[in-house]
């Protein structure tokens, strides 16, 4: 156990949370190393990175900012470790096992911009989980299991530009969200079971934006 006296003990007491997390998020990426996880680095700044390298060693004052385990043995219960990285702006795990209780753990990536999630056996109930992830501006989404009963919470993703739907059992319920979604630059649905009318009015009530259909 590390004692600390002195200046040590008030440094720590002062950056005492701070320090948790950059040691979690050191952890975190531990595990994903192991997992065979590509990941992406910056160097973190000021007096919490110094004492985190000094306390915890030189990994410890990083921020991960990309994670790409595509087609990697990927679970919820990795996901928990992915949902420690604060920083991390793009991820990328196509092909993951990922359910909608992994999707639910991913809601500390608050800074998380990217995400691709093809394939993965998440469904409708699962989107209600992004509702931490404002920053997001491209979701892959392709060859899940949306129906399109419960898109709401993509109105509240303000960056959103790119939606891909591809593939999914995407069905007419889907638009009188798709409708409003007027700041997307380009919308995949294609390969889904939206109807001809329903591509029509899409078409129509999105003429900015770019409709893979």
């Amino acid at each position: 156990m590390l004692l600390l006296t002195g200046a040590a003990a008030v440094l720590m007491s002062v950056l005492g949370v701070p320090l948790f997390r950059l040691r979690r998020e050191q952890l975190a990426v531990e595990r994903l190393e192991e997992s065979g996880a590509r990941l992406t680095s910056e160097a973190a700044r000021g007096m919490i990175a110094w004492a985190a390298a000094k306390f915890f060693g030189p990994e410890a004052a990083m921020h991960v900012t990309k994670v790409d385990l595509a087609w990697q043995p990927v679970d919820d219960d990795l996901a928990l470790h992915l949902g420690h990285l604060e920083h991390l702006t793009t991820l990328n795990v196509n092909g993951a096992a990922i359910t909608d209780r992994g999707l639910a753990r991913l809601g500390g990536c608050r800074s998380l911009e990217r995400l691709e999630m093809h394939g993965a056996p998440i469904t409708d109930a699962g989107l209600d989980h992004l509702a931490t992830l404002t920053a997001l501006e491209i979701v892959d989404f392709s060859n899940t299991k949306i129906t399109g009963t419960n898109l709401g919470p993509f109105l509240h993703l303000p960056a959103l530009e790119v939606l891909n739907l591809n593939g999914t059992p995407l069905t007419d319920a889907a638009q009188p969200v798709l409708v409003r979604m007027q700041h997307l630059r380009w919308l995949g649905v294609s390969h889904t079971r939206l109807s001809e009318a329903a591509r029509d009015a899409l078409a129509a009530a999105l003429p900015t934006t770019a409709i893979d259909d």
